[in-house]
């Protein structure tokens, strides 16, 4: 199983969204995003779901432009 940050930088890739915006919006500490893609550690499930929804809301944000 791919670890939670690379499922979330392939969705927010996917979906033209800068993932460290998704953190901030989901205010999730800067620090859990480059430990995170450091690999130096793994995030929690609830964190990566709170940038899920996160990612989700900007998208539905951008695209009512």
């Amino acid at each position: 199983m791919k670890p939670y940050f690379s499922q979330l930088q392939a969705l927010a890739t996917e979906l033209n969204i800068p993932l460290l915006d998704a953190f901030a919006r989901a205010k999730v500490p800067t620090s859990t995003y480059y430990r995170s893609a450091n690999g130096t550690n793994e995030m929690r499930y609830d964190t990566a779901c709170r940038i899920y929804k996160a990612i989700h809301e900007e998208h539905s944000s951008v695209s009512q432009l």
